[in-house]
């Protein structure tokens, strides 16, 4: 992996772990997992050209297995 990818990583690690720290995830998805879906998911935005909205609708649709909120 180049250095830059290394770094969204890095980042995307850090992201999950305050995420589980707060209880706003389910524990078994690795940094790596998320990473992959989120890169797959970016294929789809631009195979389908979706502007802001859509690609956030499609990110909560991806992710609604892995996020939970807090009431």
């Amino acid at each position: 992996m180049n250095t830059a990818g290394a770094q969204l990583l890095t980042q995307t690690e850090k992201f999950l772990d305050k995420a589980k720290s707060s209880d706003l995830t389910m524990t078994g998805v690795t940094a790596v997992d998320f990473f992959e879906l989120v890169t797959t998911l970016s294929w789809g935005v631009d195979r389908f050209g979706d502007d802001e909205p859509a690609a956030r609708r499609r990110m909560i649709i991806a992710t609604a297995g892995i996020f939970h909120a807090v009431n």
